[in-house]
């Protein structure tokens, strides 16, 4: 069974990859300046 400390810490890279998601256009545009496109950074 795994520790309580696992499960919060997988649970916080889904809900990440979640709000990453539903949000992309928002990300993508925010910063892109900064870090260039999402999309090559996601790989």
């Amino acid at each position: 069974m795994p520790s309580p400390s696992e499960i919060i810490a997988e649970e916080l890279r889904v809900r990440a990859i979640v709000e990453l998601a539903m949000n992309y256009n928002y990300y993508n545009i925010k910063y892109e300046r900064i870090v260039g496109p999402l999309n090559l950074r996601i790989k």
